[in-house]
């Protein structure tokens, strides 16, 4: 089934379209993370985000966020701020703190 079709089976409803996605991968978060991240890939010139943009320029050294999306990472590319994202145990064991200012944290 399509996630088109979940969804209006769900009627859009994004938590009975989580759970039924969670339900039928039998508890496995890797499809739901795909299907999700797929469904929220945004397509547009992030550095037009004026809240995006206002994120990176607050200078943060690390910055802490659940979101599914990369529209963040999108941002900092495009606005050539150096980052580093950790979204993996491996990123955090091989994380260099000094190597750039901005660090993306995602679960």
């Amino acid at each position: 089934m399509d996630y088109n079709s979940i969804s209006q089976d769900c009627q859009g409803d994004f938590l009975q379209i989580a759970e039924y996605l969670l339900l039928q991968s039998g508890g496995h978060v890797g499809p739901l993370r795909h299907i999700l991240s797929t469904e929220l890939d945004i397509q547009r010139e992030m550095s037009t985000s004026t809240s995006h943009v206002e994120l990176a320029n607050l200078n943060a050294p690390l910055i802490y966020t659940t979101n599914f999306d990369d529209a963040i990472e999108k941002t900092f590319r495009s606005l050539s701020v150096p980052h580093q994202v950790i979204s993996t145990p491996k990123d955090v064991a091989s994380t260099k703190p000094q190597k750039t200012p901005y660090t993306l944290a995602k679960r």
